[in-house]
């Protein structure tokens, strides 16, 4: 039985899921507008808590430092055209969906590539029996990336995430 397993599938489904919960993508997108947050690296904290891992500020740093080239080169290029042509050419829907649609799918397989990066930057995964429900774990993974001037953001998300 090996020691370690590929974590990227679950990762990404997992990020799927909390992200889709209502309240938290939303709450995500403002903490990537208004702080500057990765939100692949907060959903990280989370799922790292998850599979019972703590991440400390330097994990966190080499995690952004991994995805630093790759997030300005492919993520914030898609995400900023996506997001111009909703607002600059919204008025075209029809004729202008299918491209943003396009634009989406192509942004989305950038995230995935960027949390198989993150991962690969924090070495290897311990497989572990089942999720793990830890709230303490979870906030502290998240105040390790964030500060504590986050915490009282932190604790609401926790609430959101239930």
């Amino acid at each position: 039985m090996a020691d370690s397993f590929s974590p990227e599938d679950e990762f990404w489904e997992f990020a799927a899921a909390i992200y889709g919960r209502p309240e938290v993508g939303e709450r995500l997108l403002e903490w990537q507008d208004r702080r500057g947050a990765n939100v692949n690296l907060v959903l990280l904290c989370l799922w790292a808590a998850g599979q019972g891992r703590r991440l400390d500020s330097a994990a966190c740093a080499r995690a952004l430092a991994a995805i630093a080239g790759w997030h300005a080169a492919a993520v914030e290029p898609l995400r900023a055209l996506r997001r111009r042509l909703k607002v600059e050419w919204g008025g075209l829907a029809k004729d202008v969906q299918a491209t943003r649609s396009a634009i989406l799918v192509a942004e989305l397989e950038a995230e995935r590539a960027e949390q198989v990066l993150m991962l690969m930057a924090l070495g290897r995964w311990p497989k572990t029996a089942g999720p793990n429900r830890d709230p303490a774990l979870a906030r502290a993974n998240l105040v390790a990336y964030l500060g504590n001037a986050a915490a009282v953001d932190i604790d609401d998300l926790l609430a959101a995430i239930g």
